[in-house]
């Protein structure tokens, strides 16, 4: 695991900036122990995981009443050999990812001794993916060994457009703060989770007489899209 950290001044009193980063990686351990017909499986299986993730922020001073704040995140995380350990072969893996985007801009205005402004623009972005390591049938025998490839296959991503405006008012007797909000949502799925079928068996000889006790499937349309406005004032 390591990061850092660098933050300063670039133009004297007019434009500062700062810029992080962060990355860590893992690995987990398992053990494989599985009854084939070919025999007994008995070995160790790694799952590394590595996170990371990188943000730049700016202040800038406009002029002497207009303050620009603005940050940029981008992050990404991925897993290996899940579902690898215990029955679960090695074809059974499936790797997981996710990237996170995040852009904010927020503009501060002092327009008298008595009135702030403050607006506000924020787009964001997730992506998310579970990838199978061989798209084939899903074998299960209870007890005994799980084969073919993993039965999770899905990817969505998000976004959102968010954005605002507040008017900040501070009398001598009276303090009032009226705007409005606005959000944007657009999500856009693929979920295949068991498209390719189960077969499950009860006992490794039933395996190998062929004899499943249940064969499940998912059919239908896999993608959707969906979006949404939520507003306030």
């Amino acid at each position: 695991n390591f990061s850092g950290n660098i933050s300063g001044p670039v133009l004297a009193d007019r434009l500062t900036l700062t810029f992080s980063f962060q990355n860590e990686h893992s690995e987990n351990g398992d053990n494989l122990l599985a009854f084939t017909p070919t025999g007994l499986l008995n070995s160790a299986v790694t799952q590394p995981a590595t996170t990371e993730s990188y943000t730049a922020r700016a202040t800038a001073q406009l002029s002497p009443n207009n303050v620009l704040h603005s940050s940029l995140t981008w992050g990404n995380t991925r897993s290996e050999n899940n579902n690898v350990g215990g029955f679960g072969l090695p074809e059974q893996s499936h790797t997981a990812t996710r990237d996170d985007f995040n852009f904010q801009l927020k503009e501060t205005a002092i327009l008298s001794r008595s009135f702030n402004n403050e607006a506000r623009f924020r787009y964001i972005e997730v992506t998310s993916q579970n990838l199978p390591f061989l798209d084939a049938l899903h074998i299960d025998v209870t007890g005994a060994f799980r084969s073919g490839g993993s039965p999770n296959n899905q990817e969505s991503t998000r976004t959102d457009y968010e954005f605002g405006n507040l008017v900040m008012y501070t009398g001598n007797r009276w303090s009032l703060r009226f705007g409005f909000d606005g959000v944007y949502v657009k999500e856009q799925s693929d979920f295949r989770n068991n498209f390719n079928g189960t077969f499950t068996f009860d006992t490794l000889e039933d395996y190998i007489a062929r004899i499943p006790s249940q064969y499940e499937v998912t059919l239908g349309t896999p993608s959707i899209e969906v979006s949404q406005w939520e507003t306030g004032s």
